[in-house]
């Protein structure tokens, strides 16, 4: 389970936080047993033409070349 957080906001760490703030992006009743312990966002990447174009970097990429 990845965190959440709407653009500009910080990221959102528990399910009583998302319910508040992620209800126009989520559907009702989605939740987690696992805890977020470190707040941090995903690396996102892009694949054209066979080629990664990171979208943004986060701590922790690792791209296989």
């Amino acid at each position: 389970m990845t965190s959440g957080n709407l653009s500009d906001e910080p990221i959102v760490m528990n399910d009583e936080d998302a319910q508040k703030r992620l209800a126009v992006l989520s559907m009702p009743g989605w939740c987690t047993d696992r805890p977020i312990h470190v707040p941090c966002d995903d690396s996102l990447v892009r694949v054209e033409e066979g080629e990664e174009l990171p979208v943004r970097r986060s701590r922790g990429y690792a791209p296989l070349r």
